[in-house]
């Protein structure tokens, strides 16, 4: 036998303390510190709270009662839904090994954003981005939940899948009926959401998800209803939300729905004479002050002109009353207009139905137009408010969509309301072409109009 005078031996001593402050944890042996969260007691070593979280680390190390307290409710602080998230969390910290499935990942990462545990948001990061767990059952709920909680990379792309399938799947699903009503509001305001989805579509999400939970959110159907477009639905909505208590407790509301039905149920109620006009106007005289033309007379034939220049920031639009023979001023938030106006876009012809102002966008220069998608402006001249409308075409490939409106050898295009439709009329070196927007699906088709020489 060889003789060794000097033998080092080594333990896993980790794995030893790690097992051994476990076994603490659980039984509450040795522990200085029990965390108290909905009604249930964790205990805990205060030292392994603070090497794992910042916050834990600044309540036990500050002037604050909960560095000499052994029993700390966290209750109030942190809303938590699943509790044996927290748990898992608490385990993490002890021995560096976390599960994370679709059940418990919202959950995770609500209580590591508040912890400061850097490391689990990373996790989650990769469970969503890297892992394939992030899809059309969970991207709306998840681009607002990741962007309250900072992290910001799976918000970003989460927003990116809403934008691109809100108007062709989300609005229709069933995942939008479990948004609170603040998510569901913010949706509906971005119209970088909801530019391609039609009117109807929208307002049928905003019934479904009222009557889903009824009694709790009756209170918000109109608010929701002020983000959709109501001059672009089509008359079954109109009746549908006409059957609504609440819509039928606003006045305001009837009187605006009402004013949209046919008297044969087919197409909107023109409030504006046949032998009205409306055009746009490059020259304009004195003005009047700022006064609600229509208030009183909602009839009356008008004239609108449009002073519209994005490249100075200058938008300005005027009415002239052709009775009085005055004009007035259009009050709009013109910032706001010109910021929604698409790049090197700017009215390029108008129309109006129902106290609506539709402004056809394009382009004040001649360059060539992309008909691939048609942008209209629509301006209430009750509120000032304006809102987006962008049509597709129903098939997007046909040549015809790709027909300029404006180059060096086209009339200016011509805009007109009829029967719901938006008729767009413009020609492309001799070749006319009528673009027909329905209103109520915002899509259009491209009709070649031959001209017969006599």
């Amino acid at each position: 036998m060889t003789v060794r005078e000097k033998v080092d031996f080594h333990k896993d001593v980790y794995k030893t303390l790690i097992k051994g402050l476990m076994h603490q944890k659980n039984t509450g042996e040795l522990c200085d510190v029990k965390l108290r969260l909905n009604g249930r007691d964790y205990f805990a070593h205060r030292a392994v709270l603070s090497a794992n979280s910042a916050y834990f680390k600044s309540m036990f190390t500050s002037q604050m009662r909960e560095q000499t307290s052994f029993e700390i409710d966290i209750t109030q602080s942190m809303q938590v839904d699943n509790d044996n998230a927290f748990k898992q969390i608490l385990d993490f910290m002890y021995c560096g090994d976390l599960e994370i499935s679709v059940e418990n990942a919202e959950d995770l990462l609500r209580i590591a954003d508040f912890l400061l545990l850097v490391d689990i948001k990373e996790y989650c990061r990769q469970f969503y981005l890297q892992n394939g767990n992030l899809n059309l059952s969970n991207c709306v709920s998840l681009s607002f939940m990741a962007d309250h909680h900072n992290l910001f990379e799976v918000a970003q792309v989460s927003r990116n899948m809403v934008k691109a399938r809100f108007h062709d799947y989300l609005v229709y699903s069933d995942y939008m009926l479990d948004l609170p009503a603040s998510c569901l509001l913010k949706l509906l305001r971005d119209k970088e959401v909801t530019k391609f989805a039609s009117g109807d579509s929208l307002a049928h999400l905003v019934i479904r998800w009222v009557r889903h939970i009824r009694p709790e959110r009756e209170s918000f159907l109109m608010e929701l209803l002020s983000c959709v477009q109501l001059q672009t639905l089509s008359q079954d909505v109109i009746k549908l939300l006409l059957h609504e208590d609440e819509v039928n407790g606003d006045s305001v509301m009837v009187a605006r729905l009402k004013s949209l039905q046919s008297p044969s149920g087919d197409g909107a109620c023109s409030r504006i004479p046949s032998d009205s006009t409306t055009t746009c106007l490059s020259n304009y005289g004195e003005l009047d002050n700022e006064a609600q033309v229509f208030e009183s007379e909602p009839s009356i034939p008008v004239v609108i002109a449009a002073n519209c220049h994005p490249g100075f920031h200058f938008v300005k639009f005027l009415i002239y009353n052709s009775i009085e023979r005055t004009w007035h001023n259009l009050s709009i938030n013109s910032e706001s207009f010109l910021h929604d106006l698409p790049p090197r876009l700017g009215v390029v012809s108008m129309t109006m139905e129902a106290h609506t102002l539709f402004c056809l966008l394009g382009h004040n220069l001649p360059y060539p137009s992309n008909m691939l998608r048609i942008h209209i402006m629509a301006l209430d001249l009750h509120s000032g408010q304006h809102e987006m409308i962008t049509f597709r075409h129903t098939t997007n490939q046909s040549e015809c969509c790709q027909t300029s409106l404006t180059d060096d050898r086209s009339i200016p295009p011509v805009i007109a309301y009829c029967h719901g439709f938006l008729c767009i009329v413009g020609n492309k070196e001799g070749t006319g072409n009528v673009f027909l927007c329905d209103l109520a699906n915002q899509t259009y088709n491209c009709y070649q109009v031959h001209c017969i020489c006599l």
